[in-house]
């Protein structure tokens, strides 16, 4: 099988003003991630809040990705509890130049079977995917409730072969994603955080599809670089990542967390969630920067030391400027090479 996608896929946030999106910023925010060396990038997933956006929406968001993307792959999350929106969001996603789409189990359903779950994806993937196009199984059973079973992943993967380019493993359980490199040989798979990029390269995955390179993509990509080149730094690297993260996962829900971090970032108003989740405030920001800065980070040349990165920090929290750049902007290298 040619593996279609491979490396640091952003699953992108949904900028909002309001219950608005802002095409806008978005667009800008995918040409930073291009810049940061990402690979491709995640519209309408979990981060992205997809299940909050109807369909009707959907494929402006899909165009406005498409159109930025500055070499980007454009996945979009398809997956609706309703299989006729499913197969309506899919079809959507590729008429707008999706480059391949990522589907969720039909969440609520959570007493399906293996063969129900199979006829389900037989049915989007027959009616909705072209034959040129993939479609990527998403397993995130702490959120759906429904997860892609081994056996299952198999059985979609011997029926169709490249259409299917791959499995989106944000269950957080490596023991489920070795079985699964082991059992499916030829199906990519790609871990659902960068607090363990490294450990899944190293037991054949081919990238990550992570809410972490909204804020930290640069670094995501030095790991999996580092990894790719054989270069020692890579273990240092991921520490340095999973430090990060840790903190990113310390502020529920993962979208609010990263868009606060990104109105510091760009400025302007077009980082809120939609109910029923809710934005930060000033003060969970300002704990969120100032843990992060305590952190002994030193990945940017241009800094001497975790005192001058507090300093800075202080000095863009207090600016808030749209000239500013967040923190963790400042403590990853823009530079790809290890």
């Amino acid at each position: 099988m040619t593996q279609q996608f491979g490396g640091v896929i952003c699953a992108a946030v949904t900028p909002m003003h309001g219950l608005t999106i802002d095409h806008e910023a978005f667009a800008m925010h995918l040409h930073t991630l291009a810049m940061e060396g990402c690979s491709g990038v995640l519209v309408t997933g979990t981060t992205g809040e997809g299940p909050s956006i109807g369909l009707s929406e959907r494929p402006q968001l899909v165009k406005t990705a498409v159109s930025a993307a500055n070499g980007l792959k454009v996945l979009a999350g398809t997956g609706c509890s309703s299989l006729t929106d499913t197969i309506t969001a899919t079809r959507d996603a590729f008429d707008n130049g999706a480059d391949a789409v990522v589907i969720v189990p039909p969440y609520y359903f959570r007493r399906a079977s293996v063969d129900g779950l199979f006829n389900y994806y037989v049915a989007v993937i027959e009616q909705s995917v072209p034959a040129d196009r993939s479609a990527m199984l998403y397993h995130i059973p702490p959120i759906s409730g429904v997860p892609i079973t081994v056996p299952l992943a198999q059985r979609l993967f011997d029926r169709f072969g490249d259409r299917i380019s791959g499995v989106k493993d944000s269950g957080g359980d490596m023991a489920y994603t070795s079985a699964l490199l082991e059992t499916v040989p030829g199906l990519p798979v790609f871990v659902g955080s960068e607090r363990v990029l490294l450990e899944g390269l190293m037991l054949g995955a081919a990238g990550c599809i992570t809410a972490g390179a909204n804020s930290a993509g640069a670094a995501c990509v030095r790991v999996y670089d580092a990894w790719r080149s054989g270069h020692e730094s890579a273990g240092d690297l991921q520490s340095k990542v999973t430090e990060l993260r840790a903190v990113m996962e310390s502020y529920p829900p993962g979208a609010a967390a990263y868009k606060a971090l990104l109105r510091l970032r760009y400025g302007g108003v077009s980082w809120d969630v939609r109910p029923p989740l809710e934005n930060h405030g000033p003060e969970v920001l300002d704990e969120m920067v100032e843990r992060i800065t305590a952190l002994d980070l030193d990945l940017c040349r241009g800094l001497q030391g975790n005192a001058v990165a507090k300093q800075e920090a202080y000095r863009i929290r207090e600016a808030a400027r749209p000239t500013g750049f967040v923190v963790l902007t400042l403590l990853v290298a823009h530079e790809h090479q290890p």
